[in-house]
């Protein structure tokens, strides 16, 4: 930390604690800081045995609410409205205002500060908590009324009453001997306080609003006109009168239920609210009545005073919320169950005006009978007491029994053995309260055959009132063939996935092969052209073969990436499987561990096939080795074989590579061996690139075959198992006419050029070793680094150029591009098209006529020779 810098809160902290500064916000605070005070000093006129100790304290409520809607960072306001009241600052304000007059605390500052951080940690000690537990400030369930009174009432004050008191008796306003008498009475009337005032403000604030109408307004104003006599009767006289008569408290209770009932969250803490005033005020003003040997004490009315508004506020706000979250489940039922309802109601609509003569119970069982008998799917009617009392025909061909066994017999008797138990539980649960039920909602059901296999089914049910009282009617469907469908396109999507990241892991690894071949070009060009002005024999020479050496070994590794990408150069020509597979068996042997032996299983007369010899070569050793590596240190044998064999979809389906390849007749490469074998998420990815088990390895072999089975349009397909060595099979599909070799084009011979040629390529080390090349077959060599420059440059002197050396891959203007605007400036000029893709995949790309040329890169003086040398002998 430099010097004068300040620490930082962790920001979930400072979000928590650490007050707004606004101005808005701190108007808020001290809003909330004066309400706090009023309530307190208000709170202090019923204390009991001591100034600072009252039955009823409703400041703790203001805290929690305020705590809760403003968030903890508002305990500043807390604080401050406890000091005011504790200390010397409250007492001269309420002298000053001559209004709820209370006896003055003139507690030190000290005293008074130690009782207001107990005063302000209880709150937020107890929001704290209701947070954790994902308390919901609306009030709408009755999880939320227990949290809010066990949390932030019984725990959160617990801390205020412990600091309280603790602050009294070290100032020695109360003997320690007293410390849990008076903890109870402060802790008491604290968490009264948050019970009463917390949920008013709450429901007001955060709760639904209550839905007026005329006839609730009209019944609400003659409950209160009546609930006002009654409080007024009892109250004014139930905490002065002997405590036999508390029984008249029970009086009103009906007015909170009501409350409960019809105004919501809202309207019952309002009544309650107001019913508690009243008590404090018949307990403040009034004095006690009767004999004196059945009056109550001032502290016992004050307990009976808690107990009472504990009692009638608990009572009033469970209830409301119960009926809320009860209202709200069952709307939320009836609306996932409307579609079924509607349907049923239509059907029974429709029966019922068709046996509109008949009798009430003759028409209903009509009705059911014939909407059971004639649904697609399997209906069941169960009585009250669980059992089948009507079923219909597709009932019976879904569970296998007949009509005649399930009439009568337990409906427990279709539910499988696991929940035969639980069952009639539930079914009682449901009878209780019936209501209808769609298809597909719930938990996932399972129905029993007959013959004991399990059944997944979806259940519709719905509640019927009969004369013999009720029934539910289940329809049932069975979702067998859904869940088969279901897993197929899982498996189906599962392997669409797995195509598109091999796709992917393919353009990739193409796009690394192009770039690093314009790399490649540079070092074997310079290498070749250093070699040709180097002695032999000499240190240098032999340090130019070797830089040659690893550069071709590169080269091979650019062309096993663009094969696995699907892009490698193809020779291809018909041939057959067996006599190419057989032609290597010698090559085979001595590349292969010595531990192995081969097997060798050759058919004969097999189809032609359209492939490449070398590429055929590649996929044979690159298995050949994998399996020899699986053998490890161990003896074991690898099998190669050659067949021929007809597939359809579903054998396809089992490949790897089985996207755009037809069903039909193939050709097949088997390599098999007795090695460790693999699971199966090793078979899924052993074809990615650079994915190996081995301890040597680039991981590309594999990788390679995959690319080239998906340019020659095959198919692998692997068996492999841990322990049980594996197996796999390269399939090409046969081709439907054979066709005859090419000659085998002549060996160029050395060759020379003259006149100029233009380089366009972005790649600086390309246009540098491209210059040199050139320069020794005798040409003038122009360069330039994109297509925007070579055009300028050609500009300058078309007809002096004798040819353009242009890339495929470049910014702004790309070779295409570049290529049609040198053709409409000279028709006729001669361009040669250079890139590190193959010849066939990039003129596919380039959808251009009039190419004199194309040259891969990286590519050798010969190689270029070559090229200029057929373009030039041609035009």
């Amino acid at each position: 930390m430099g010097r004068g810098e300040v620490p930082k809160l962790d920001d979930k902290l400072s979000r928590l604690l650490v007050p707004p500064f606004s101005a808005r916000a701190l108007a808020a605070l001290f809003v909330v800081a004066f309400i706090y005070f009023a309530a307190a000093r208000f709170g202090l006129s019923f204390a009991r045995m001591t100034t600072q100790v009252s039955a009823v304290f409703p400041a703790t409520g203001i805290a929690v609410a305020a705590l809760l809607l403003l968030g903890l960072r508002a305990w500043p306001a807390i604080l401050v409205g406890a000091y005011v009241t504790n200390s010397g600052i409250g007492d001269w304000i309420m002298a000053s205002l001559n209004i709820l007059p209370s006896g003055p605390l003139g507690e030190t500052p000290l005293t008074a500060l130690g009782i207001s951080v107990g005063n302000t940690l209880g709150p937020v000690a107890g929001v704290w908590l209701l947070r954790r537990v994902k308390f919901d400030s609306a009030l709408s369930r009755p999880r939320d009324i227990g949290l809010l009174v066990v949390f932030g009432a019984m725990l959160g004050m617990a801390i205020t009453a412990t600091n309280g008191v603790f602050q009294l008796c070290l100032a020695e306003h109360k003997p320690w001997s007293h410390f849990g008498a008076v903890w109870w009475v402060w802790w008491m009337g604290d968490a009264m306080g948050v019970v009463l005032v917390a949920p008013l403000i709450l429901a007001w604030v955060k709760g639904p609003p209550i839905a007026w109408s005329r006839a609730l307004v009209a019944e609400s104003v003659a409950f209160t006109v009546v609930a006002l006599f009654v409080s007024l009767f009892v109250l004014t006289n139930l905490f002065q009168e002997p405590a036999q008569l508390l029984r008249r408290a029970y009086l009103l209770f009906p007015f909170v239920i009501w409350a409960a009932l019809r105004l919501g969250q809202r309207g019952t803490t309002l009544i309650v609210f107001a019913i508690v005033v009243l008590a404090l005020w018949g307990v403040a003003t009034l004095p006690p009545q009767g004999t004196a040997a059945l009056q109550m004490s001032h502290e016992d009315r004050l307990v009976a005073l808690d107990i009472f508004a504990a009692a009638i506020a608990l009572t009033g706000f469970f209830l409301a919320a119960a009926i809320a979250d009860r209202s709200a489940a069952r709307n939320a039922l009836q609306l996932a169950n409307s579609e079924l309802e509607t349907r049923v109601m239509a059907h029974t609509r429709a029966l019922e005006s068709a046996t509109a003569d008949l009798e009430q119970k003759q028409r209903e069982v009509a009705n059911v009978r014939a909407l059971v008998e004639s649904a697609p799917n399997a209906m069941l009617m169960v009585d009250g007491r669980g059992k089948i009392v009507l079923v219909n025909r597709q009932a019976e061909v879904m569970f296998g029994y007949p009509r005649d066994e399930l009439i009568g017999s337990q409906v427990e008797r279709l539910v499988p053995e696991r929940w035969r138990g639980s069952h009639p539980l539930e079914r009682e649960k449901f009878m209780a309260s019936p209501s209808a039920r769609a298809m597909g909602v719930g938990r996932e059901l399972f129905g029993m055959h007959k013959d004991g296999h399990e059944i997944p089914i979806e259940i519709g049910l719905n509640p019927i009132n009969t004369a013999d009282g009720m029934c539910v009617l289940a329809a049932v469907i069975d979702i067998t063939e859904r869940r088969r469908l279901e897993a197929e396109q899982l498996v189906l999507h599962e392997r669409m996935q797995h195509a598109q990241k091999l796709e992917s892991l393919g353009v990739m690894a193409g796009g690394i092969a192009h770039d690093f071949n314009n790399l490649l070009m540079a070092i074997l060009g310079n290498t070749e052209i250093a070699l040709s002005h180097q002695p032999r024999n000499t240190a240098t020479h032999e340090h130019l073969k070797q830089i040659e050496a690893a550069a071709r070994r590169a080269a091979d590794l650019t062309r096993q990436m663009l094969a696995y990408a699907g892009k490698g150069r193809f020779q291809v020509v018909p041939m057959s499987l067996s006599m190419a597979v057989e032609e290597m068996a010698h090559l085979l042997q001595v590349s292969v561990s010595k531990r192995a032996t081969m097997k060798y299983t050759f058919a004969r007369e097999l189809p032609l096939i359209e492939a490449d010899p070398a590429q055929i070569s590649q996929v044979v050793m690159n298995l050949i080795t994998n399996a020899s590596e699986a053998l490890e240190d161990r003896n074991g044998t690898i099998t190669l074989a050659t067949g021929s064999v007809v597939v359809d979809a579903a054998y396809l389906a089992t490949c790897v590579i089985s996207g755009g390849v037809e069903p039909g007749r193939f050709v097949f490469i088997e390599v098999s061996d007795t090695g460790s074998g693999m699971d199966a998420v090793t078979v899924k990815r052993m074809f990615e690139p650079f994915f190996t088990t081995k301890f040597k390895g680039r991981g590309l072999g594999l990788a390679a075959v995959l690319g080239i089975m998906r340019s020659h349009r095959g198919a692998i397909r692997v068996y492999s198992e841990p322990g049980h060595g594996t197996t796999v099979r390269v399939l090409f599909p046969v081709m439907p006419l054979p066709q005859s070799l090419e000659a085998p084009a002549e060996t160029a011979r050395s060759w020379s050029g003259e006149g100029t040629v233009l380089v366009i390529d972005d790649e600086e080390s390309v246009r540098s070793i491209a210059r040199v090349m050139l320069a020794e077959l005798g040409y003038t060599v122009l360069v330039a680094e994109d297509g925007l420059r070579g055009i300028e440059v050609f500009k300058q002197s078309p007809e002096k150029i004798v040819a353009v050396l242009l890339d495929m891959t470049m910014p702004q203007l790309n070779g295409e591009e570049t290529f049609r605007e040198l053709r409409r400036i000279k028709p006729d000029v001669r361009v040669i098209l250079s890139s590190g893709y193959p010849e066939e995949d990039t003129l596919r790309r380039f959808k251009a006529a009039g190419l004199a040329g194309f040259v891969q890169k990286p590519y050798t003086p010969q190689q270029l020779a070559d090229v200029l040398r057929k373009v030039f002998q041609t035009t």
